[in-house]
């Protein structure tokens, strides 16, 4: 998986920092970063027969903040400026009930 360029980015993080590579992104005014991942042709393989993907977040022994995995950019951007606040009550409330199934 690598992250590519889109057409709403306005910024790139680690840029000039080859040890990390490219992450070009979208920033909102509420400082929410949306980056697009393209997925090799094994990873859609992969993803298609067990329907799974997994997420590794560093978070220095500090809180996570929330975060949404989507196929849908338009769960995350809308007009290029604004955050479907909708989804993201959607996220928490899907978070929620798997947590409780998965128990």
């Amino acid at each position: 998986m690598k992250p590519i360029k889109f057409k709403e980015q306005n910024c790139t993080y680690a840029e000039n920092q080859p040890e990390y590579g490219n992450l070009p992104s979208y920033k909102d005014s509420d400082g929410v970063v949306t980056s697009c991942w393209e997925l090799s042709l094994t990873e859609r393989l992969r993803v298609l027969f067990t329907g799974k993907i997994w997420m590794g977040l560093w978070s220095g022994d500090r809180p996570l903040t929330p975060s949404l995995l989507t196929t849908k950019k338009s769960e995350l951007i809308v007009n290029t400026d604004k955050i479907v606040s909708k989804n993201v009550k959607l996220f928490y409330k899907l978070l929620r009930k798997n947590t409780k199934d998965s128990h």
